[in-house]
């Protein structure tokens, strides 16, 4: 294909089944002084950045080379937005 495109990349609900999908609760999480939360917090990160990883890297493999892989809509990573967690801008330099 030339070109690839996504909207946007549905985001890992709980990857860790730890039981903290709401917000409000993440946001405790990752302020927690506990380092079992801050910890869990740090793992969870990492499965969304495999996730997010796996469909770039599918995009990828489907554009030909020179092509155009488009994801529209990204969020920011978990302890910083919440519930609905993405991936750092730094994130994509480094990882793709």
């Amino acid at each position: 294909f030339d070109i690839v495109m996504t909207g946007s990349i549905d985001v890992i609900d709980d990857p860790l089944h730890l039981g903290v999908s709401d917000g409000e609760e993440h946001r405790r999480w990752c302020t927690s002084k506990s380092k079992v939360k801050q910890t869990s917090m740090k793992e969870e990160q990492k499965e969304i950045n495999r996730w997010f990883a796996l469909w770039a890297s599918q995009m990828i493999s489907l554009v030909k080379p020179g092509g155009i892989v488009i994801i529209e809509a990204n969020s920011k990573p978990r302890c910083e937005v919440g519930a609905w967690g993405g991936v750092s801008k730094e994130w994509w330099a480094q990882a793709i």
